[in-house]
């Protein structure tokens, strides 16, 4: 069974780099955040403590606005303490900031009143 998983997992390889040909996506970031990043950070829109104090959630990553995709992907690489012995690629890295960007827009959809009905009865 094995082997036929590690067949499977090099028919998906070609798939996963062809994804990152385009532009980051945030929903691959939330993804990659929820796989790398949660064990340490709050990854969501709600506030609260991350599960490591020193951590800061990524709500309040968010509100930073200084990252570009490579600086990010810079900094992940060489001040940021090692995400579970993996190394951060630029693209994955522009897909995660992607998403940590999209925290704040999120929360404030979230807090929102749903959008009226365009339907008249009558």
């Amino acid at each position: 069974m094995l082997k036929h998983l590690g067949v499977a997992g090099l028919v998906l390889l070609p798939a996963f780099n062809v994804a990152h040909a385009d532009e980051p996506d945030a929903l691959r970031g939330k993804m990659y955040a929820q796989q790398l990043c949660a064990g340490c950070h709050a990854i969501g829109t709600e506030e609260q403590p991350s599960p490591l104090a020193a951590a800061p959630p990524f709500l309040k990553v968010a509100k930073i606005n200084a990252h570009t995709a490579e600086s990010f992907a810079d900094w992940l690489g060489t001040a940021h303490p090692v995400i579970n012995g993996v190394a951060v690629k630029p693209p994955v890295a522009g897909d995660i900031l992607a998403y940590i960007r999209g925290l704040v827009a999120e929360k404030k959809n979230a807090g929102a009143a749903p959008p009226l009905s365009s339907s008249r009865s009558g």
